[in-house]
C-alpha cells in the first residue's frame, strides 16, 4: 500500500496516518508533508527546532546520550553533524577561539542560549563541573580532616604525567605504621626487642 500523498510511491509504515516514514517525519516536526529541507538555509532549520522561555533556550531536536543538542547540516557539504550549542554561539557571537571549549553557565546541556555560554579551556570546563575531578579538586581538607594547604600540601607527579595533592600528615602517620609493622617483623626473627635480649 502506498503512502497516500500523492505521487510517494513509498510504502505504508504509519498505517494509522496512511503515511510512509518520511512524511510522517515531515508533519510530526514541520506541519507539512510537502517541507522540502534543501530548499531552506541551515539557520532556518535550526532556529525551527529551538523552544525559547524566560531564561534558556531548549533545543527540541534530536540530543545525544549527554543531553548536548546534535544538528545535520545538510545544507553545506561535506555533510556534518555538529553541537547546537556550538552552532547557536557561532551564529550569534562568532567563531570559538582555537582550544576553547563552550562552558554552559546554566549548567542545561541543552540550552543554546549564547548569554548563557562562556569560551574556556578544558581544564576550566573540567573543573566548573560535578565530575570527579572537579569535586576532589574543590576539597580543602584531606579524608582524615587535615588541611591540603601551606606546609601540609605536597604536589606529586602521576605516572601519566599530571600532578596530584598529597597530604603530608597522613604521609607521616602511614610511613610510621610501616616502620611498626616492620619492625614488628624483624623483632619477631631476631628477637631483638625482647626482655631476654635486653638483659644480656
Amino acid at each position: 500500500m502506498p503512502c497516500r500523498i500523492d505521487d510517494c510511491p513509498k510504502p505504508v509504515s504509519r498505517p494509522g496516518a496512511q503515511l510512509c516514514e518520511a512524511h510522517y517525519t515531515r508533519i510530526r516536526v514541520h506541519g507539512s508533508p510537502h517541507v522540502n529541507l534543501r530548499d531552506r538555509t541551515a539557520v532556518d532549520r535550526f532556529w525551527a527546532m529551538v523552544g525559547k522561555s524566560a531564561t534558556c533556550w531548549w533545543w527540541l531536536g534530536a540530543k545525544n546520550p549527554a543531553g548536548y543538542g546534535q544538528f545535520f547540516d545538510i545544507c553545506k557539504p561535506p555533510l556534518r553533524c555538529v553541537r547546537a550549542h556550538r552552532f547557536a554561539y557561532e551564529q550569534l557571537r562568532g567563531p570559538i577561539p582555537a582550544g576553547l571549549v563552550i562552558d554552559h553557565l546554566c549548567r542545561n546541556p541543552a540550552c543554546v542560549n549564547p548569554e548563557h555560554m562562556e569560551t574556556v579551556t578544558i581544564g576550566e570546563n573540567v573543573l566548573r563541573g560535578d565530575g570527579i575531578a572537579a569535586q576532589h579538586a574543590r576539597k580543602t581538607t584531606c579524608k582524615h580532616g587535615h588541611p591540603l594547604s601551606g606546609d601540609n600540601l605536597k604536589m606529586e607527579a602521576t605516572p601519566n604525567g599530571r600532578s596530584t595533592r598529597r597530604c603530608l600528615t597522613c604521609r607521616r602517620q602511614n610511613e610510621k605504621r610501616r616502620r611498626k609493622v616492620t619492625h614488628g617483623a624483624s623483632c619477631r626473627r631476631f628477637q631483638c626487642c625482647s626482655p631476654r635480649r635486653r638483659r644480656r
